[in-house]
């Protein structure tokens, strides 16, 4: 590899030959009608921002700088980084990612009924959780070795239908009791659950 050359790699470590820096910045200097000495942040920057040969200047700053500039003008950007809509959707972005918890499974058993056999589990919520649209259960069930997902509604193979049979609200806490009704196979098969929770910013 020669000194003072710019590479770059093709097909695995297959090296094809680049310009030096001073072609690079001859290229450069052709295409935008600028002399440069070096590429610096500023200079990429400049040329990113350009539109049809037309720059766009971009102005950031919180919204009392905004307010403080004595002149705005047509051909900037201005981007405020501290609105009300951005620090909103910062809080959902952090909601959701703190949002996904297990439920606490009380009881679990199985209730074999004639040609409908249902397993019920109640759940504990976690404190300040209810069964509302603003959260989601998922179910997954574990039956003749291997896990088959389902929610409140039809799970999606069509084996099995889990319901939320009802709830009861507390002053602390909140019980919630859903089955799973199997449609089809075996009416003695053994049916735990893994349940889990997601709450989703109001």
């Amino acid at each position: 590899m020669e000194s003072g050359k710019y590479y770059v790699l093709s097909d695995g470590n297959n090296l094809t030959e680049g310009m030096t820096k001073e072609q690079i910045l001859d290229a450069i200097a052709d295409a935008t009608g600028q002399t440069i000495t070096n590429v610096d942040d500023a200079f990429i920057t400049k040329i990113k921002e350009q539109n049809k040969n037309v720059p766009i200047k971009i102005w950031v700053g919180t919204q009392a700088e905004f307010n403080a500039l004595q002149v705005q003008y047509e051909d900037v950007l201005y981007i405020i980084t501290d609105t009300d809509e951005l620090a909103m959707l910062e809080a959902e972005i952090q909601q959701l990612k703190q949002n996904k918890e297990e439920f606490t499974v009380l009881t679990g058993n199985l209730i074999p009924l004639a040609n409908s056999p249902v397993a019920t589990v109640a759940v504990r919520l976690p404190s300040g959780y209810t069964i509302d649209n603003s959260v989601v259960i998922s179910i997954m069930i574990y039956v003749n070795g291997r896990w088959t997902y389902g929610c409140l509604g039809n799970d999606p193979t069509n084996e099995y239908e889990t319901k939320a049979h009802y709830f009861i609200s507390g002053e602390d806490e909140q019980l919630v009791v859903f089955y799973a009704k199997r449609l089809e196979g075996n009416a003695d098969v053994e049916i735990p659950f893994k349940a889990t929770l997601h709450k989703y910013a109001q």
